[in-house]
């Protein structure tokens, strides 16, 4: 423990002077670059603050339930609503969707009713096999696909979210498009694998974020209920804080297949995110506080390009669905339903 200091609540490393926001950022960098030392250190105990956030002043506009425009004034907005042109129909699309998704839940509330029942059965029988319950989590899991989507006017609106938070990249992706990912993009595949999880139509389910005005500072997330207004500084670092640990994980367990470039270049970027010193994006001439501030900034923009407003208010009309990776099969001999 030698090498390590305390320096305005932040974790210093002695041998280098580089400044770290928390233990678990300077451990990695010792194991990096001092690693006869990282042993020593096992027990440092993390007390630093977030020095990430950036303050942000709320400025409220309130958007027309039925069109694109928006207000400064709630009474404003509502004296347009009394009147806007797009209310018929955007009523009649709600109340479709409303009465196609009772109709999706009922089916699917008595196809697992069905399937608990023949399970009781096998149990009181005493007739429960590996076979029996093979099955049983096939038909769990032909049920769950066959009321993932419900149609509308022709069109696909998904109504099962996994939870905003809930990430393995071993479930999304196999290991060539991982590293494929990692060798074409480098330093940028934080970026690209935010938009291949969020916001690919083959993975709609993790469609769990939005953002809809950069004036403000809300963000919305699936709570695995409904989609909720959330902070969207806080709701970016998370989501930034997510995807680098699947980065990290998956960088350490396909290192045999990537180059040496590729390897050093995602481990400076993931470093440069825990690190305190200013970052000058020399692109724009601007220094932000550290590099993670600036990701920040970058990620808030290309979700707000990539957010669908009208979707997300008609996602918050009708009832969702949580999806959850590992709700099928837990083991050979056990059932989830």
């Amino acid at each position: 423990m030698d090498n390590i200091h305390k320096n305005n609540g932040l974790f210093c490393c002695k041998l280098c002077n580089k400044n770290y926001s928390s233990y678990k950022s300077l451990w990695n960098h010792n194991k990096k670059f001092h690693n006869n030392i990282v042993n020593q250190m096992s027990n440092v105990v993390k007390n630093t603050s977030n020095n990430v956030k950036q303050s942000s002043n709320i400025i409220k506009q309130y958007h027309c339930s039925y069109c694109d425009k928006c207000f400064e004034i709630r009474q404003t907005r509502w004296a347009h609503e009394q009147k806007c042109k797009n209310i018929n129909n955007k009523d009649k699309q709600i109340e479709l969707l409303r009465e196609e998704n009772e109709l999706i839940r009922e089916e699917f509330n008595n196809a697992i009713i069905e399937i608990k029942k023949e399970f009781i059965d096998l149990l009181k029988n005493n007739n429960i096999t590996s076979e029996n319950l093979k099955q049983i989590n096939n038909k769990v899991h032909n049920v769950n696909n066959k009321y993932v989507n419900c149609t509308v006017n022709n069109g696909q609106i998904n109504n099962t979210y996994v939870k905003f938070g809930n990430l393995d990249y071993t479930k999304i992706f196999s290991e060539k498009e991982i590293c494929s990912l990692m060798t074409n993009y480098k330093y940028k595949c934080l970026e690209e694998f935010i938009k291949k999880v969020h916001f690919n139509d083959k993975y709609p389910e993790y469609g769990n974020i939005f953002i809809t005005n950069l004036r403000d500072n809300i963000a919305y997330i699936f709570d695995g209920k409904e989609f909720i207004a959330s902070d969207k500084t806080d709701t970016i670092i998370e989501l930034i804080d997510d995807h680098a640990n699947e980065i990290n994980l998956s960088l350490d367990n396909h290192k045999e297949n990537l180059n040496d470039y590729t390897i050093k270049k995602i481990e400076d970027m993931l470093e440069k995110l825990e690190s305190e010193d200013k970052f000058l994006d020399e692109n724009n001439n601007k220094t932000y506080n550290n590099y993670k501030v600036y990701k920040i900034n970058c990620i808030k923009k290309d979700i707000y390009n990539l957010s669908d407003r009208k979707k997300l208010e008609l996602l918050q009309n009708i009832n969702l669905f949580e999806k959850h990776n590992d709700e099928y099969i837990e083991s050979e001999n056990s059932i989830t339903i």
